[in-house]
């Protein structure tokens, strides 16, 4: 048996059509009423089920349209609404033809059973028919359709009016949950402050007081400390120095997640300028650190941007062969929008497999007794550079050195105001 589906929401088509496929129906769909009566008239249907509500032919105006066709009056017409329950509603849905009204909403089964019921009925029967309206009648007949489709207008506007109603109760709620979120947020940024403070204070403090007491016990006592005692105080005084590096990284860490801050034009030459000229460990003769060409400009925040920066200068130089000496090349590379600051080193380079973790925390691809850290550095810089909306990331090869690179948004408007002769500079 073939149904057409007749409805102006997609989701009703879609649903009648699914469950009456599922039933072994052969189903075509319609969006109103015009469309419906071409597929009529290009096809054969055993059924027509529509709604009642659609634009420029209503479901009314359709059943009226077929059973007064020569052609289609023979084809039952079920309507399948949800407001018209009442005596009257019934009464005109049968003056105008149709089989029977299934009411909205209904169980899957119970509207199979209906369609089963229904076309069974019109096959023992046949097809309800009607005759064109007399002039007498006419008038009459208006009145009650109109009167039927303002009702059902104002069903929907009731409808409507209900959903702005919940609407607005669900985004006053919506914005007391958005407030209470912003208060806890808040709430859990200040403990986490608190926290940092004591853990800086109450944490740090200690450690000094251990590499003090170490090294006063190894001044005043020192000829008659044993070679092995002289170590093992050595050994705390670089632990605590170390866990004290630690703590400062985490907590360089855990500022970044909550801190406020406000991106804005950065001038990277002049800051990178800056940052070799006052680290002498970036300085002949520990190393040897160039800028080629000019740095764009780029969009960021200076701090964050200053932490980047000295800790990739400071992974370049540090990661080299015993006795090397090293050598870096700072240079940018403009893509679209943005712009990619490198740093490109000569040092033991990165296993690609360990590339891959290489910006998590804690990680250290490299035994603390060659390369001293604490594995946050690298975490920290990618944590800055989100914050920035950039990216962040590494090309290496082991043994033939490393390419670490952070790509920000470039501020052209500050590219504009530089002097002519700004790229020509060099270190």
């Amino acid at each position: 048996m073939k149904v057409l589906i007749v409805d102006d929401s997609e989701q009703n088509r879609h649903l009648l059509r699914a469950l009456l496929e599922s039933e072994s129906y052969q189903c075509e769909t319609a969006f109103n009423g015009p469309e419906a009566l071409e597929q009529l008239r290009h096809g054969e249907f055993d059924l027509v089920i529509t709604g009642v509500l659609m634009p420029e032919m209503d479901g009314f105006q359709l059943c009226y349209h077929i059973k007064t066709n020569e052609r289609f009056r023979a084809i039952p017409v079920v309507f399948y609404t949800a407001t018209y329950v009442d005596s009257n509603d019934a009464r005109l849905v049968l003056s105008l033809g149709a089989e029977d009204c299934i009411l909205k909403p209904t169980q899957p089964a119970e509207f199979l059973d209906s369609v089963r019921q229904i076309m069974a009925r019109v096959r023992a029967n046949g097809s309800r028919s009607i005759m064109p309206l007399p002039a007498a009648d006419e008038v009459k007949y208006l009145r009650e359709y109109s009167t039927r489709l303002v009702r059902k207008l104002e069903a929907k506007v009731r409808e409507a009016e209900e959903a702005n109603r919940r609407l607005g109760e669900l985004n006053a709620t919506l914005d007391e949950r958005v407030q209470e979120q912003t208060a806890q947020l808040q709430a859990a940024n200040r403990e986490l402050e608190a926290f940092s403070y004591s853990l800086s204070h109450d944490m740090r403090a200690p450690l000094r007081a251990i590499q003090s007491y170490a090294s006063i016990l190894l001044g005043d006592l020192g000829p008659e400390i044993s070679a092995e005692g002289r170590s093992s105080a050595d050994k705390i005084i670089s632990s605590a120095q170390r866990l004290d590096r630690l703590i400062r990284d985490v907590l360089a860490l855990s500022r970044l997640s909550y801190q406020t801050i406000r991106i804005q034009p950065q001038n990277v030459d002049a800051l990178l300028r800056q940052i070799l000229s006052e680290r002498p460990e970036f300085q002949e003769p520990q190393a040897d650190v160039r800028i080629k060409g000019f740095l764009p400009p780029v969009f960021g925040q200076e701090t964050l941007l200053t932490q980047c920066l000295t800790n990739l200068l400071g992974n370049a130089v540090k990661f080299v062969n015993r006795g090397s000496k090293p050598h870096v090349r700072i240079f940018s590379e403009r893509r679209d929008d943005k712009v990619r600051i490198v740093v490109e080193d000569r040092g033991i380079g990165i296993d690609t497999h360990e590339q891959q973790r290489l910006f998590q925390l804690f990680q250290q691809n490299h035994p603390n007794v060659e390369y001293e850290g604490t594995g946050v550095g690298l975490a920290i810089v990618r944590r800055a550079v989100e914050r920035m909306q950039g990216r962040v990331g590494v090309e290496s090869e082991p043994g033939k050195g490393s390419r670490f690179w952070v790509e920000l948004k470039v501020a052209n408007a500050l590219i504009e105001n530089q002097p002519a002769n700004s790229a020509s500079r060099g270190r």
